[in-house]
């Protein structure tokens, strides 16, 4: 039996897909499809476990979800929150330019940094693992200026957890 963290990330990814081309106010994403079950939620607090790297295409698939998210509670009216918590081999998607090429040995810069910077100013909290940090030699100057460094990414999601937060691990 799944648990109820992949149940409602799965849940969230379904609906989110469903959205990706209709507008969010829209009863139903598309002809033919009725939605029996419409969701409108008041008030949502989301973590988002960003420990491995999921691609679709050239895109991170935890990136895209994040703005669908964001979007959603904007047309929606809904209250939310979203944290997202980097470690283990996403970490590299959170380096500062410089740390990015010295990690990847390319000289093109973080090719997400852009997405990160508009989901922050969006609201969306970023966090990065110390543990992580520590692991791969990675100091808080290697970092994008929108993350904040926590303690280790298995305390924090489980403080968050215990505090409410729905945790997805895309």
């Amino acid at each position: 039996m799944p648990s109820l963290a992949k149940t409602i990330g799965l849940t969230l990814l379904c609906g989110s897909l469903l959205f990706a081309s209709a507008p969010a106010r829209a009863q139903s994403p598309a002809p033919g499809i009725t939605i029996d079950v419409p969701v409108k939620l008041k008030d949502a607090k989301v973590l988002f476990n960003m420990g491995h790297i999921s691609m679709q295409g050239n895109d991170i698939v935890a990136l895209i979800q994040m703005q669908r998210l964001v979007d959603h509670f904007k047309a929606n009216a809904t209250n939310g929150k979203i944290v997202a918590i980097f470690h283990r081999d996403m970490g590299v998607i959170g380096l500062s330019d410089e740390a990015y090429n010295r990690e990847k040995k390319v000289t093109t810069g973080n090719p997400y940094k852009d997405q990160i910077k508009k989901l922050a100013e969006e609201g969306v909290d970023f966090e990065f693992c110390g543990v992580s940090m520590a692991a791969h030699g990675w100091v808080n100057k290697d970092l994008l200026p929108q993350f904040k460094v926590t303690t280790g990414a298995m305390y924090r999601i489980i403080e968050l957890a215990q505090s409410g937060y729905v945790v997805l691990a895309p």
